[in-house]
């Protein structure tokens, strides 16, 4: 059901330009059978309403800082969430602290919305354009280097994290001079592992002898071509039997299945998603499968999700979880920044066979589950945006 939290929650109006009073509307957001609330509430240790109230809260806070991040890239750094002693709050990051009221800001913004948590201002090193313009001078350096470096930015410290086997890198980075905001730290043995789960055969899905088991995501539509279709990760094989199909067949390989037929894939420029066309019987609402049932996608994320959100995810294979967002990294092999899920001590969280799985947030599609960190086990995903930057494919039925 829907959450409520009693208060006005923030909004965005998309006409709004810089330094304009931003006029605020409540924001939908609805987590049916409050799957998601249960799972934060238990994790927590907090009640079902107070979860409730703060997964409304980082949906919000989440959409307002997308548009400050278009707005006022060269000072806003972002937000993120904490939880100090078993009170919420949000952290906002600016390379200057704003004041509390100024329209170009979180602080003014979140206010004027009345939103229903602390707020804390935090100098940050690293603004929304510096880690653009550091991540292309880091693309640049580390394909001499390393063509299969990845890094991330922490925007708050300026701490550049390479992840490479070679231990040379930091020294060459160092001689060449680069500007750096912060230190520079190396990981090893941290690479991406791409969860597809490779058997005999000559099928894309099914584990029971076929090439490439993935999980189905989100339905999409092209916008070119009004074509509807179901997504799983560009990385899986594009062979097409009949698959599971959340608007029908409700498990996978069940025999006679609606056929699904590959129509095209991305995997670069930070994108790892292909689409098969379905039967245009389909309902005209996008539907993901949480493992027990078909759940409605009714919104999507309009950026990157804030360091602290709680998101959760489905794989064929490892199940129904949710965890909390990390940094962004950069993946060299796709050409791009892909999202995590940190796994905070539970081991991989993707398992063979659940790459392109769904990432939501109740009713809010995220993204497509790519693989996991080893090592860490964090949960490595590519976000909605990417998808809309990159293609003509949107999530259908909810205006992305």
């Amino acid at each position: 059901m829907p959450t409520a939290l009693g208060q006005q929650a923030v909004g965005v109006d998309a006409g709004a330009a810089i330094g304009e009073t931003v006029a605020i509307e409540f924001g939908e957001f609805d987590d049916p059978g409050d799957r998601v609330a249960q799972a934060l509430a238990q994790e927590e240790s907090i009640s079902l309403a107070e979860a409730a109230q703060r997964l409304k809260i980082m949906h919000d806070a989440n959409r307002l800082a997308a548009r400050l991040e278009r707005d006022d890239p060269e000072n806003f750094a972002g937000i993120q969430f904490e939880r100090a002693g078993g009170q919420f709050r949000i952290v906002s990051l600016a390379k200057t602290t704003p004041a509390r009221t100024s329209a170009n800001s979180f602080n003014g913004r979140a206010v004027a919305a009345g939103i229903p948590t602390q707020i804390i201002d935090t100098v940050a090193r690293v603004s929304v354009a510096d880690e653009q313009r550091l991540a292309a001078l880091l693309v640049v350096q580390l394909r001499q280097l390393d063509p299969d470096a990845d890094f991330s930015i922490d925007r708050v410290t300026g701490l550049t994290t390479i992840y490479t086997e070679n231990s040379a890198v930091n020294a060459a980075l160092v001689s060449q001079g680069l500007n750096l905001p912060g230190a520079i730290t190396i990981e090893r043995g941290k690479s991406i592992v791409l969860t597809v789960n490779v058997v005999a055969g000559s099928s894309w899905i099914g584990r029971d002898g076929n090439t490439n088991d993935c999980t189905v995501g989100f339905k999409v539509v092209d916008q070119t071509t009004n074509i509807k279709g179901m997504t799983t990760a560009g990385h899986c094989d594009n062979n097409t039997p009949a698959e599971f199909n959340p608007y029908a067949d409700r498990a996978y390989g069940a025999s006679g299945g609606r056929p699904l037929t590959y129509v095209a894939e991305w995997i670069t420029g930070g994108l790892d998603v292909q689409w098969h066309t379905v039967a245009t019987a389909d309902t005209s609402l996008a539907y993901f499968w949480d493992g027990t049932q078909s759940l409605p996608v009714r919104n999507y994320s309009s950026g990157v999700p804030n360091p602290n959100s709680y998101l959760c995810f489905y794989g064929k294979y490892g199940g129904y979880k949710c965890g909390y967002t990390g940094t962004q990294r950069y993946d060299a092999t796709y050409g791009g920044y892909f999202q995590r899920i940190l796994s905070s001590g539970r081991g991989p969280l993707s398992t063979p066979g659940d790459s392109g799985g769904p990432v939501v947030q109740g009713d809010t599609a995220w993204g497509w589950i790519h693989g996991y960190e080893s090592s860490s086990g964090d949960l490595i995903f590519m976000n909605i945006q990417s998808l809309i930057s990159g293609t003509n494919l949107r999530i259908v039925g909810c205006g992305c």
